[in-house]
């Protein structure tokens, strides 16, 4: 998985959750910030499939809830 992804989903989790992009890091999480609630984790699903063009199988949705989860999916979505 490339960087360059890793990067643009961790600025699309700052954006959903107004958080400061530098703030954003591997360990962000539900666990981690309070913002990404069971509403919260649906809008970024959507601005994830916005932006990068994927659809993500309704099963899949509940364990992107990690940095590294999110990029993984976009990757094999796109693949």
């Amino acid at each position: 998985m490339s960087e360059e992804l890793h990067e643009q989903v961790r600025r699309t989790v700052a954006d959903v959750f107004a958080l400061d992009a530098q703030s954003v890091s591997d360990a962000t999480s539900p666990e981690t910030t309070p913002a990404w609630d069971s509403i919260g984790h649906l809008n970024l699903i959507l601005a994830v499939e916005q932006q990068f063009g994927v659809s993500f199988d309704p099963h899949q949705i509940p364990k992107l809830t990690s940095i590294e989860a999110l990029a993984d999916a976009i990757a094999a979505g796109r693949g």
